[in-house]
């Protein structure tokens, strides 16, 4: 959750670059509701019940949750206006979380090649 908070304190500067945040979930609409009034959240929610942009994209953690089922894992996907996906940075383990400075960074870096 921390991640959403910290893309939220940076949204600006991801708005200059013309780069719309958009966080996608598994949560139902209540979880999403608390979520985005936790963290004060002013980007789009995608909610991904059936796990077809987990699987799109590749982020279906192979190690099973504890209490069963899948786990997608953190990413940061930027796709262009087209739907091209410039650059896709995946976590190996869904508890790691990037440095949302770091991905903005990458994001520009992208952006000028």
């Amino acid at each position: 959750m921390m991640e959403l908070v910290q893309f939220q304190n940076m949204k600006a500067e991801f708005d200059a670059l013309n780069v719309n945040i958009v966080a996608v979930t598994v949560e139902d609409a209540v979880g999403i509701r608390r979520t985005r009034k936790r963290t004060k959240a002013a980007f789009d929610f995608v909610r991904d019940t059936n796990g077809q942009l987990m699987d799109l994209f590749g982020l279906r953690d192979d190690n099973p949750n504890p209490s069963g089922g899948s786990i997608p894992r953190s990413a940061r996907i930027l796709i262009d206006g087209n739907g091209k996906v410039l650059w896709l940075d995946r976590s190996d383990n869904y508890r790691v979380r990037p440095d949302v400075d770091n991905v903005l960074s990458s994001v520009r870096d992208k952006l000028q090649s």
